[in-house]
């Protein structure tokens, strides 16, 4: 293994050497997510480069101790990684909208099951010999779990930007991220596949074709290389995006409220070429999306209705108490946009207008959770009113 030892450990120590450095230039450390994205990318340098020294060398060759000392500190960086990508996967916003709790628990039970692997190879570590068959599917196990989690939470970072990228070389670094993460997660899946074959006794050509391949210095060295290269103008992107003016932020929460009024009252909006041709600063956009949309407000005040009683239960179960009078107000603001939309006639008189509607970020943090319940409800009473009476007996 030695005549392999530059390829396969100098071109991982490199790209932990380059991560580091590069973390802690570029990673400014100002908001919760720049630090933990840091962590992210320390720990899981340093935890690839280890693996392949020790994979290198051969941790046979290693003593009792040189190998608890490897197993120990593998397994510790490991775990930082999980808490790290969980951290970052709480505290990461973009415009008040963030990842949703089915995204965030999905993430939590990923790293629940690392930690659990973890634990079950210190126990088999113990076990002594009867647990030797066992170590490369443990080992293998507990390593897949972390590119697995940060390749989600990195996926759906890009996937986020991608409103923000409207240029073609912002959107590029992207696609590169995304490439990058399934390659990678796809090549310790393989490897993961191939160990629990051959632990169960089934090793058959195939097996050995796909260890071979994925363990392969070609994909393991471009890997490596093509994450290092990938995340440079990707993270230098994200640093803007984070570091972004509150104006910046407001602007990003506002423009979906703006979307969806405008679409049921596009005379409001001053002319239709201004937002797609003119880039404006992040002052005047929020001031003209603001103005925009309480001219919408106040042409859906004829518009709106109470809103359903599923509706309302759905909102008071998935928001917590404070939220409720901006949720209900959005609630009924999106039932009158689809009214209006429908080609509903306008109330003759004009409805109460309630003062939280001029409150438009505490309108614009719950907007994308109250229109997906609204949607939800409003589809289920259109198959309700469009089936059979005699079919629902």
């Amino acid at each position: 293994m030695y005549d392999s030892y530059p390829e396969f450990v100098v071109v991982p120590l490199l790209c932990w050497i380059w991560l580091v450095v590069f973390g802690r230039l570029w990673l400014a450390n100002h908001t919760p997510s720049e630090r933990w994205a840091n962590r992210i990318l320390i720990c899981w340098g340093t935890a690839a480069t280890l693996r392949r020294i020790v994979a290198d060398i051969g941790f046979t060759q290693l003593s009792n101790f040189q190998q608890a000392l490897a197993t120990a500190g593998f397994l510790l960086l490991l775990l930082l990684g999980h808490i790290s990508v969980l951290a970052l996967a709480i505290s990461w916003d973009t415009g008040r909208e963030g990842m949703s709790s089915r995204q965030r628990g999905a993430i939590a039970g990923l790293v629940i099951t690392a930690v659990v692997l973890q634990l079950a190879q210190i126990a088999m570590l113990d076990a002594g010999d009867a647990a030797q068959p066992w170590m490369p599917l443990a080992y293998d196990a507990a390593y897949f779990v972390f590119p697995a989690t940060a390749g989600t939470v990195m996926i759906k970072i890009c996937v986020d930007q991608f409103p923000h990228a409207s240029r073609l070389r912002d959107r590029l670094p992207l696609f590169a991220v995304i490439v990058v993460a399934v390659v990678g997660v796809g090549q310790e899946a393989l490897i993961l596949l191939a160990e629990v074959l051959r632990t169960a006794g089934l090793p058959n050509p195939l097996t050995a074709e796909i260890f071979t391949r994925a363990s392969g210095k070609e994909v393991s060295m471009y890997t490596a290389l093509g994450a290092a290269a990938a995340a440079a103008p990707v993270l230098t992107m994200l640093r803007r995006q984070l570091r972004v003016s509150p104006e910046a932020r407001r602007s990003a929460a506002l423009r979906r409220v703006w979307r969806d009024l405008t679409d049921a009252v596009p005379e409001v909006v001053l002319e239709a070429s201004f937002w797609g041709h003119r880039r404006l600063d992040a002052t005047t956009e929020r001031i003209a999306l603001e103005t925009e949309i309480r001219d919408a407000i106040a042409i859906l005040n004829r518009y709106t209705r109470d809103v359903s009683g599923a509706i309302t239960a759905a909102v008071v179960r998935q928001l917590p108490p404070t939220s409720h009078p901006a949720a209900l107000a959005a609630a009924r603001l999106q039932v009158a946009a689809e009214s209006r939309k429908n080609g509903a006639k306008p109330f003759p008189y004009k409805q109460i207008e309630h003062d939280h509607l001029h409150h438009l970020d505490e309108l614009a943090a719950v907007w994308s959770t109250v229109r997906k319940i609204v949607r939800r409800c409003l589809n289920f009473e259109r198959v309700m009113s469009d089936a059979d009476p005699s079919a629902i007996r």
